[in-house]
């Protein structure tokens, strides 16, 4: 039995070599399976489950090469299906994937969180304990004992970014410099670090939304079912978890079951993970010493500084005087024959919604009477020059505070006299566009 207190399973981990002492849930850091074969991917330690059909197991998931499949578990019975089927009627061995289970079928493989009527799978509980709830219902002081966490000291975040080819240990906020994400695959085009959603109708996702081909639609989540609408389908009745409809073929009486809703009453703002249920903007008022609050703006903070200092000129920061639309850019220098704007793009503003983005620009177009805008995005953060990746000037300290890493002062300061050169630049020359975009430090640029 495994050594750890209590625990009856058998043992299958200990450092390599050692006879095994630990099943898989206590394990210590740095033991491997010692009992099962391991995949043949040079340095891999996980079990194989992969190879041609009709073959003994070679690869892992992670390292199978194409036209391997999983030939260990059975799979949905969906004709041509290769998921791991979890779904079935109540009581029933599990038969169907999440994808293709019937109305009524459950989760009979997965404990379901105990609070009453919902099937959720638990991840949540008091340090130590094993899972019972799920994450909307998880009581105070309890976190997440079901995944492996951020080796940072007091982080709970699950792991996601280590060295290429090394299993996660670092989360996305305390990554160390080099540190990529390990956990989420990324589109194929070269260079692009985004997650990929698109492919050809039935295929895996490849590519994300800026590189897709023709004829590629979003495979990643569900569409609409309104003839020929290939939108995301977000909304359905209350109760549902399956959305049916996007926004602009909804029926009376649905509502966004996939996006949450802020739990401040009377707001019906989306929200993020990051802000526990509250939207950004009743996160920032209702917990102000929280370390993301103490973060926030940091780093526009600090640029709007720089610029203001040296260029006293009449900036405006975060308002458009007399605008309607409530748009507000990070700094706005009024020529009178055309605007300057600088925008502070954190991580290149890659989860932003491109179409969200330009609508912005337009009405921030409009509040400005649709005079020409110069638009100079500056990024503060990762990005790649050359095919190499240039780390961000920008790190969290073990107080949760947001700074300028040490190693990164002199690079920082390169960055601010490029964006000072640009707005020299502007502050003489006129552009022949209705809006100009400049990108400063992004991929590729």
């Amino acid at each position: 039995m495994c050594i750890h207190p209590d625990c009856k399973k058998r043992p299958s981990h200990n450092k390599e070599g050692e006879r095994p002492i630990y099943c898989a849930t206590h394990r210590q850091d740095g033991m491997v399976n010692v009992v099962k074969k391991r995949c043949i991917h040079k340095g891999c330690k996980t079990c194989p489950s992969h190879n041609k059909e009709g073959e003994r197991p070679i690869y892992c998931s992670v390292h199978r090469l194409d036209g391997m499949v999983n030939v260990v578990s059975k799979t949905c019975i969906h004709p041509g299906c290769r998921t791991l089927p979890i779904y079935n009627v109540e009581g029933e061995r599990p038969i169907y994937c999440k994808e293709h289970k019937k109305v009524d079928m459950v989760d009979v493989i997965n404990k379901s969180c105990i609070h009453m009527g919902c099937k959720k799978q638990p991840q949540f509980n008091i340090e130590g304990k094993k899972a019972i709830y799920c994450k909307e219902h998880k009581k105070e002081q309890m976190i997440d004992v079901s995944h492996p966490r951020c080796i940072h000291k007091d982080c709970k975040k699950r792991p996601s970014h280590n060295k290429e080819g090394e299993r996660p240990i670092y989360c996305s906020v305390h990554r160390l410099d080099g540190m990529v994400n390990v956990v989420t695959k990324k589109c194929i085009h070269k260079g692009c670090n985004k997650i990929p959603t698109f492919n050809l109708e039935g295929g895996k996702a490849l590519y994300c939304k800026e590189h897709k081909n023709v004829n590629m639609v979003d495979v990643s989540h569900d569409r609409c079912i309104y003839t020929d609408c290939n939108k995301r389908a977000n909304f359905n009745m209350e109760g549902e978890t399956k959305g049916i409809y996007c926004s602009s073929h909804k029926l009376d009486g649905m509502t966004d079951i996939i996006n949450k809703i802020c739990k401040t009453h009377l707001c019906s703002t989306s929200v993020r993970e990051k802000y526990e249920g509250y939207c950004f903007y009743c996160y920032m008022h209702l917990f102000p010493d929280k370390p993301v609050t103490r973060n926030y703006k940091t780093k526009e903070y600090s640029v709007v500084e720089y610029v203001k200092t040296n260029y006293s000129h009449p900036w405006i920061t975060d308002k458009i005087t007399g605008g309607c639309s409530r748009r507000r850019p990070d700094l706005l220098l009024d020529l009178m024959d055309q605007v300057l704007i600088v925008e502070v793009d954190e991580n290149q503003h890659v989860d932003y919604d491109c179409s969200c983005e330009n609508k912005r620009i337009m009405e921030l177009s409009q509040d400005l009477a649709h005079r020409p805008i110069v638009f100079i995005r500056f990024n503060p953060d990762e990005y790649e020059k050359d095919g190499k990746k240039v780390t961000s000037c920008w790190g969290v300290g073990q107080k949760g505070i947001c700074a300028v890493k040490k190693s990164k002062k002199t690079e920082w300061k390169h960055r601010l006299h490029a964006l000072g050169e640009t707005i020299e630049y502007w502050l003489t020359h006129r552009t022949d566009k209705t809006v100009e975009i400049i990108q400063l430090f992004y991929d590729s640029i």
